[in-house]
Formats: structure tokens, C-alpha cells, sequence
């Protein structure tokens, strides 16, 4: 913009040829379209009533647009003058200072060294400063196929084909989602296949959880309150992602990453998935509307609902279980490590025991991390849960938590071994189904008494594995 400006007084404001509106003091010369067409969004703001009202084109003496755009003189001598009702004048004012100022100017980077350039100029010195444009975002071309597009290439798709050849969800899915507004778009109907795939399946799903019966559960199992936390997550990451204008990782996050979350919680829970999604369906659609608004205020009226969804309040973040999410998401690198042990063993196995550390251990980090000393923990672990004569294994989790990344640490500290062992309980036949292998989930002093190997070296968020 201010490469612009140097040189923006060398640009001249009218010329010969072409149409437009001409110079008013010299017919002969007509105005640059740079200079008459930089503030139409305010005329935006007023089209429909002139439409409406049979305004012709003689009636709009600059009285009327001092009036409505500056709010400059008396609405009955303007109406004398021109010829239009002070109601319907009024109503033009209205609906100007409702609209304005412009929120969000989106166009092209190529437009900063015109249209933009006079479009911010023309609007400081019309207009007072409440009226001035508040934000403007820009996004680089549009390719195709990998080529630029171009009439004579014949790549071109108009926008009026638009929403016969693809749908208007389905593009403003893609084009929001294809790239960040700082990078080219390169639109490839392979991919565009590939999100109208992904747009299908979050139909079906939607209508399946729409018609699914349900009865009121008073108690959700581990798997619904996994799912919801998950899903809480979303919504708020999302939501400072919007807020942000990260549009493409908004949409990762509410769409394909909550898809494919959708796909785990049925992993889990079995058909019965439809009526844990059903819960949040509402607030998913809302979640989703500002990019995919049609669908979206369809599968609302599935629902029942009686007001637009773009009226209605935002999701609300609630029923957030970091523990839950912590130690299911934790499951896919148990079952990975499983897989690995698996495949070096040169012999058929048939079990799997999964030992679960005690919580002294998890003590034990949380003391790390607060910074307390070898010694001082040493003596906490004596007292608190009475493990005098086990000091090697106390220095051994000691020495294992120094080297940890604090995150790790973290992660140790929100949870507890009493909820580590429910969750390796409930998901138990599912990683049978996953692995193959019997599964049992054991204590460590458990597996100790029945003198399983490997046992005490299980820690938190990383069980013991014994496969037989």
C-alpha cells in the first residue's frame, strides 16, 4: 500500500476513451474508473429500495445522496426536490447506517496497486470516520489445474455455473478449505471429488443421527464422554481459529477432523454411535454454518428447528474431560507399540497383558514437576504410601521423569492411574478386535503377584507389555 501511495498523484483522474461518467465541469472528458468506483458498496445499501420504490434515475439529485450517505440536510426539502417520499428517504438512511461501515473488504493482492488504494482514499475523504472500512483481508490467484486461468485457455468457470456443476456448499467448502488466503489456490477436480465425498458422508451421518431412536441415558458410558470432550475441543479451537481468519484450519478442524472423529467414536462404540453424535448435531451444524450455510440450515429443519441457524447462539464449550482425552487419544500408541512387539517375535502369539502402574508413580511425577528434590521424594514416598525397602524403584521413576519433556509431565499430572485402568478396562474389546490377541489389563502389583515379567516397568500413559 504505501509503494502505491508514492506514485498514486502521478495517476491521472480522467481520461478520453472508454465509457463511464463524465468529468462534470468538461464533457469531453470522462472520469477514471478507478475514481467512480471505489465506494458502490454504499450504494449496495440502498439498491433494493430504489428497485422497490420505482425511484428513477432523474430523482437521485446529490441532495438525496447527501442525505442518506452524510446525513446533510432537511429530509423535507430533499423530498420537495427530488420527488421521493421522506419515508421512503428515511428508510435509505436507515438502512445505510445499519449496514455501514464495511466489516471485511475481501478481494485479490493484484487490487492493493488500484481498487483498494482509492477505494480506502475516496472513503476518508466522503465520509466521517465511523464510516471508514474497518478490515480488508486479501488472498492471492486463483489457478486451475495447475494452469493459470484464462479466457483463452477456456478453464475459466464462471461463478453463474457454479452452483449447477458443484453446488454453492460444496465451493465455498472447497475454495475455503483448498488454501490459506496467503497461498494459490490451484482448484483440481480430483480433490473437489473428494470434499463433495466427504460433504456426502456428513449428510448421511446427520440423517442417520436425525432419525435415530433414542432413549435418555442417565449415566453416559466413558466412550459418549470421550466423544463430547473431543468435540468440546473442536469447538473451541475452531472458534479462535474463525475469530483468527485461519479459515482453511477452521474448516480442517470442524469438518474433516470432527469426520473423522465421528469414525473413531463408532470404532468405539459400535451402531449406537448415532445417538452420542444426535447429542451434539445442533451444535456441530452451527459450528459448521458459516461455511456451509444451506446444508447446514437443512439438516436443522431435520431437527426441528424453528429459527435460522446464523440467528442463533454460537456453541458453547462445556463437558470438557482433559483426563478422558489424554488417555483414550493414548490408546492408538499403545495398540502401535503392541503391533511392533508383535511383528519382531518369530513365534505365533495369542495374549497381550497391558500392566497399568500405580499411582505412586504418577506422585512421583507430579512431585517432579513442582521441582522437589531425589531426597524429599524419597521420604514422601516412604510415608505417604508406605514403600520403604522400594527405593530403587522410586530413583528409577525419578530419573525417568527428570529426562521427560514437561508436556509429558503434564499430561501425567492431569490424570490418575484409577481412570487409566477404567479406560484400558473399556476399550479392551476393541483393541481385541484391533490386534487379534486375547487382552488382559492388569494392575501392576497384580501382574507382580502372578509373576508376569516386566511388570514394574510400567508407568504412566506407558503400561507394562507382556505378550504370550
Amino acid at each position: 500500500f504505501l509503494d502505491v501511495l508514492d506514485w498514486l498523484d502521478k495517476r491521472p483522474c480522467a481520461r478520453k476513451r472508454g465509457i463511464g461518467t463524465k468529468l462534470p465541469w468538461d464533457s469531453e472528458w470522462i472520469i477514471e474508473s478507478l475514481s467512480d468506483s471505489t465506494i458502490y458498496m454504499a450504494f449496495y445499501t440502498i439498491a433494493h429500495i430504489i428497485r422497490e420504490r420505482g425511484i428513477q434515475p432523474e430523482m437521485l439529485i446529490p441532495d438525496v445522496f447527501d442525505y442518506v450517505f452524510l446525513g446533510q440536510g432537511d429530509v423535507r426539502e430533499v423530498s420537495a426536490k427530488s420527488g421521493i417520499p421522506v419515508e421512503v428517504l428515511e428508510e435509505m438512511r436507515r438502512e445505510f447506517t445499519y449496514w455501514y461501515p464495511v466489516d471485511q473488504r475481501h478481494t485479490g493482492i493484484p487490487h492493493i496497486s488500484n481498487h483498494l488504494t482509492f477505494y480506502i482514499l475516496h472513503h476518508i475523504a466522503l465520509f466521517p470516520r465511523e464510516y471508514w472500512p474497518r478490515v480488508i483481508s486479501l488472498n492471492e490467484t486463483v489457478i486451475r489445474e495447475g494452469a493459470k486461468m484464462s479466457k483463452s485457455k477456456g478453464n475459466v468457470i464462471p461463478l453463474r455455473h457454479i452452483v449447477t456443476m458443484y453446488s454453492a456448499d460444496l465451493f465455498r467448502l472447497y475454495i475455503a478449505w483448498a488454501a490459506e488466503l496467503d497461498s494459490v489456490l490451484d482448484w483440481r477436480e480430483v480433490e473437489v471429488s473428494r470434499v463433495l465425498d466427504s460433504l456426502v458422508k456428513f449428510t448421511n451421518i446427520a440423517k442417520q443421527a436425525v432419525e435415530a431412536v433414542c432413549t435418555e441415558r442417565r449415566n453416559e458410558d466413558l466412550f459418549t464422554k470421550w466423544f463430547k470432550s473431543k468435540f468440546a475441543d473442536i469447538v473451541e479451537k475452531s472458534t479462535t481459529m474463525l475469530e483468527n481468519m485461519e479459515i482453511r484450519k477452521y474448516i480442517q478442524h470442524a469438518f474433516f477432523d470432527m469426520l473423522a472423529l465421528v469414525d473413531k467414536y463408532r470404532d468405539f462404540k459400535g451402531p449406537d454411535y448415532v445417538c452420542g453424535v444426535k447429542e451434539i448435531l445442533r451444535e456441530w451444524i452451527t459450528l459448521l454454518n458459516p461455511v456451509i450455510p444451506h446444508l447446514t440450515e437443512e439438516i436443522n429443519s431435520w431437527l426441528g428447528g424453528k429459527e435460522f441457524l446464523s440467528l442463533s447462539s454460537w456453541p458453547e464449550i462445556r463437558g470438557f474431560e482433559e483426563d478422558l482425552v489424554i488417555l483414550v487419544d493414548d490408546v492408538e500408541r499403545i495398540t502401535s507399540d503392541i503391533r511392533e512387539i508383535v511383528g519382531l517375535l518369530k513365534k505365533p502369539v495369542s495374549r497381550v497383558y497391558i500392566i497399568v502402574a500405580p499411582e505412586w508413580k504418577r506422585e512421583i511425577a507430579r512431585l517432579v514437576l513442582s521441582g522437589l528434590e531425589l531426597r524429599a521424594v524419597i521420604g514422601t514416598m516412604r510415608s505417604k504410601y508406605g514403600l520403604r525397602g522400594r527405593e530403587v524403584e522410586i530413583v528409577d521413576a525419578f530419573n525417568t521423569y527428570k529426562k521427560m519433556d514437561k508436556s509429558e509431565l503434564e499430561k501425567i499430572a492431569k490424570t490418575t492411574s484409577k481412570r487409566e485402568y477404567e479406560v484400558l478396562v473399556a476399550l479392551r474389546e476393541y483393541l481385541e478386535s484391533k490386534l487379534g490377541l486375547n487382552v488382559q489389563v492388569l494392575w501392576e502389583e497384580e501382574a507382580r503377584h502372578r509373576n508376569i515379567p516386566r511388570a514394574e516397568r510400567a508407568l504412566p500413559l506407558k503400561p507394562a507389555l507382556y505378550i504370550e
